[in-house]
């Protein structure tokens, strides 16, 4: 019966909990086993390895062959090593002493990797959670910033919306005075008038001659009439558009029959094409005629060549 030393699956699903046990090859994976040889937890860092080294020396020796796997944990705790240095002294390349000195030495360099490792990844854990914290008190010192600026813009914002209101009062109070200062003008020009009120009969024979003077102004009007007339000039300058139309006009009718020429051509290859295609359809009818045609032409043949050989059997 051929043994193997290999794992054996147990924990629960994204954490799995190694046994590293001796089983027939032929068993499953996580079927019976013989012996129990140790424990393989990978979900530490570094991995916990909990190993029985009299039974693994004890299985190797016997000739059970362990997986890449289990080779691997066997190799790196030692038990390979043990095996090696104990074929050593059967053999008695050196004595026993001489091996369990060496085991030892390799075993103290081992544990001391091991220890300074678990430092390294304590260390860098620290590091990790410092850089962390710093992370989120300059989060939080940001955040207090922001929402003091944001504070601080609002109570500036506050007196500067009251400014106006309290100026608003002040810019009326000189309106509500303005009717104080124009009393005066009305009433000063009050006793200037009534001075030359007496002389007023000496200037009246003048006044009576303004109108005959003053009548070259109304035919002033007739000598502005060219001024009128000058839109009459501007005329042409509005028929600019209408010369435009008919161009604008040819256009268009030229994209039309561009268009239709262009549907036209569309239409006149949709046309060739079921063309070809009914022609494509008609030969390939012929065909199918001319293939039945020959298939019960073979037949025929057939049934002749059967006639005449079952006629000549039984004569």
């Amino acid at each position: 019966m051929a043994v193997k030393i290999r794992l054996q699956r147990h924990g629960k699903k994204g954490k799995p909990f190694y046994w590293i046990v001796a089983a027939d090859a032929r068993s499953k994976r996580d079927g019976k086993y013989l012996e129990k040889i140790g424990t393989y937890d990978p979900n530490t860092s570094p991995a916990t390895i909990d190993l029985n080294f009299d039974s693994a020396i004890s299985w190797l020796g016997k000739g059970a062959q362990p997986t890449n796997t289990a080779k691997a944990i066997l190799s790196y705790s030692g038990v390979l090593l043990k095996k090696h240095l104990d074929g050593g002294v059967k053999k008695g390349a050196f004595t026993e002493a001489e091996a369990k000195k060496r085991f030892d030495k390799w075993m103290k360099e081992k544990s001391a990797k091991i220890q300074k490792k678990i430092e390294d990844v304590n260390a860098s854990l620290e590091s990790n959670k410092k850089e962390a914290r710093e992370r989120e008190e300059e989060y939080r010192k940001k955040k207090l910033e922001e929402s003091k600026a944001k504070e601080e813009a609002k109570a500036d914002e506050a007196p500067a919306d009251e400014a106006p209101a309290d100026e608003a009062p002040a810019d009326e109070a000189p309106a509500d005075e303005a009717p104080a200062d124009e009393a005066p003008a009305d009433e000063a020009p009050a006793p200037a008038d009534e001075a030359p009120a007496d002389e007023a009969p000496a200037d009246e024979a003048p006044a009576d001659e303004a109108p005959a003077e003053e009548a070259p102004a109304d035919e002033a009007p007739a000598d502005e009439a060219p001024a009128d007339e000058a839109p009459a000039d501007e005329a042409p300058a509005d028929e600019a558009p209408a010369d435009e139309a008919p161009a604008d006009e040819a256009l268009l009718m030229k994209l039309l029959l561009m268009r239709l020429l262009l549907m036209r051509l569309l239409l006149m290859r949709l046309l060739l094409m079921r063309l070809l295609l009914m022609r494509l359809l008609l030969m390939r009818l012929l065909l199918m005629r001319l293939l039945l045609m020959r298939l019960l032409l073979m037949r025929l043949l057939l049934m002749r060549i059967n006639n005449k050989f079952y006629g000549y059997k039984s004569c």
